[in-house]
């Protein structure tokens, strides 16, 4: 007697969640689609099957998400660990484009700090009309990425990177097409949308819209309520200091910090000259237990408020060992000393683009001999006088280089010009140069170079390095 009772006690429960199910079914169900659950997803509707032959173009088909996460790990390093360490988030909003058959779906947001990364997926339905389909110049492509605090707030557009989403740019899964747009961050208040603001945190929710262009034409979707988050803490995977400073001759190098982060790691360090300026640039590597070499970014930026103190940046290396150490091979000094040389266009057809190789000296300063190695003209787009330094001894502490002067703390297009340029045609003109250690580009205008036998060119404030080739050891907090 008990077992029947058991027995009619779980059909009966069998039933309950059986109605359950077919109500839930019937209440979903307002369309032809049924519900489908990915993980960390919102429930979504099953796009609607589509003739794939009628694409604009063919794109890859995988067989799960993780297939989808696979391809966008691919093209976005250090998404992987972002991920793990729980620093993107999950929007899973979506709604229809407007007279398209078919919606768009945000699904995932990166926030890295200099860069938003946007990971969305649309509907194949959305991508084909009876009028317009197959067209291979019409695959599409998003246009504008639009933000704001609230409805009635303006709307805010980021510039975007993301080429048409020809084949390589997006996979196929259960008839979506899953692909990717990045952002610059939004900028501050007052600043131009060019700028892109330095890493600081970031937690907001902000209404946004994605505008399509398909076949063509501009379709803009609804706003959606999108979770932006960016913790400079969680980002950063390790932090080391130094326990030493190189002090020589009036020259002071001490490295402060070491940070590395999972899209953007940096060197903290302060360099000071008691007879000269620092350049703002040095010859710096880090090097890791494992054999990696990472050379510092040549220019550092000036920390705002503190005084001779700045920031390289490097490529992140996705490993936290205990001990690094930093080779700092030399630092790039400016006494405020300039020379002058000339240049003879008597032998050369400025209307005709091509090489003129010359290798005659021309100067010299620092111990170091400055040639004028080859004249490049570009017709109507004047001409680049090519510079070579050659120190008179390779193992000298002192020597001139080709990098520009940089002014202290100032962004790039506050560069002063550093060479004057006097034509015998009458004209003259301020321009920049830049180079490398061993060699220098100068370009000349046109207006200088035409109907000129003679250029007098006086480069100001030249840049020298300073020999140190010492080894830093660093150990992780």
């Amino acid at each position: 007697m008990r077992k029947n009772k058991n027995k009619w006690k779980w059909l009966g429960i069998i039933a309950v969640l059986l109605i359950f199910a077919i109500g839930t079914y019937v209440t979903t169900s307002d369309s032809k689609d049924r519900i489908t659950y990915s993980q960390k997803s919102k429930p979504q509707r099953k796009a609607k099957p589509v003739n794939q032959d009628d694409l604009p173009t063919k794109w890859q088909e995988v067989e799960s998400y993780e297939k989808i996460n696979d391809f966008y790990k691919e093209r976005v390093p250090g998404l992987e660990l972002a991920q793990e360490r729980g620093l993107t988030t999950f929007p899973q909003e979506s709604t229809k484009l407007p007279e398209r058959d078919g919606r768009m779906q945000i699904n995932e947001v990166w926030h890295s700090g200099r860069t938003i990364y946007i990971f969305y997926s649309i509907d194949l339905s959305a991508l084909i009309t009876e009028e317009t389909n197959n067209y291979v110049n019409n695959v599409p492509s998003v246009e504008e990425v639009k933000l704001k605090k609230k409805q009635d707030a303006d709307a805010q557009t980021l510039s975007t990177h993301a080429p048409p989403m020809q084949y390589g740019e997006g996979v196929i899964f259960e008839n979506r097409l899953y692909s990717m747009v990045q952002t610059i961050p939004i900028p501050k208040e007052g600043e131009p949308d060019r700028m892109v603001p330095n890493p600081e945190e970031f937690n907001q929710q902000l209404l946004t819209s994605m505008t399509f262009r398909i076949d063509g034409n501009m379709y803009e979707s609804k706003t959606m309520p999108v979770q932006y988050t960016f913790d400079p803490d969680k980002n950063r995977l390790g932090q080391y200091t130094f326990d030493r400073i190189y002090q020589n001759d009036g020259l002071a190098v001490e490295p402060l910090e070491l940070n590395l982060g999972i899209t953007e790691s940096f060197l903290k360090v302060r360099v000071d000259h008691q007879q000269a300026q620092f350049n703002s640039s040095m010859n710096a590597t880090l090097k890791t237990p494992d054999g990696q070499q990472i050379p510092i970014t040549p220019f550092l930026q000036k920390v705002e408020g503190k005084e001779n103190i700045y920031e390289g940046y490097f490529r992140p290396i996705y490993s936290v060992p205990e001990e690094v150490s930093l080779e700092v091979k030399n630092v790039h000094l400016t006494s405020g000393d300039s020379f002058s040389f000339n240049v003879d266009l008597s032998e050369i057809n400025p209307k005709v683009r091509g090489n003129t190789s010359v290798n005659k000296k021309a100067a010299e300063i620092y111990n170091t001999d400055v040639y004028i190695e080859q004249l490049n003209t570009h017709g109507e787009h004047g001409m680049d006088v090519r510079l070579g330094f050659r120190p008179q001894d390779f193992e000298q502490p002192k020597k001139l280089i080709g990098i520009s002067p940089r002014q202290m703390g100032g962004p790039a297009f506050e560069r002063p010009k550093n060479v004057h340029v006097e034509s015998d045609n009458g004209k003259e003109a301020d321009v920049e140069y830049g180079g490398s250690e061993d060699s220098a580009y100068i370009n000349i205008k046109d207006s200088l170079v035409q109907d000129a036998s003679n250029l007098e060119i006086t480069l100001k404030n030249a840049v020298f390095t300073e020999q140190i080739s010492q080894t830093f050891e660093a150990e992780r907090k």
